[in-house]
């Protein structure tokens, strides 16, 4: 191969695994993003759905002392 084919072949390595390195990241910071609004939906829906219950539960739970 010549030299000037070399140098083609080179750069189109470099190229291809930066933009390897960028989608990499790219998919890794939105899996970030996707993990966490999954796990905020499911602490809203938890917290919605129990959260009357847990204030029933204080209510029942609570003393009132009377002297």
């Amino acid at each position: 191969m010549k030299k000037y084919e070399l140098e083609q072949q080179m750069e189109e390595t470099y190229a291809s695994r930066r933009k390897t390195a960028e989608l990499q990241e790219t998919y890794e910071y939105y899996s970030g993003i996707a993990a966490q609004a999954e796990e905020f939906f499911w602490q809203d829906g938890y917290q919605s759905h129990y959260a009357l219950r847990f204030e029933m539960a204080l209510d029942l739970t609570s003393v009132t002392v009377i002297i």
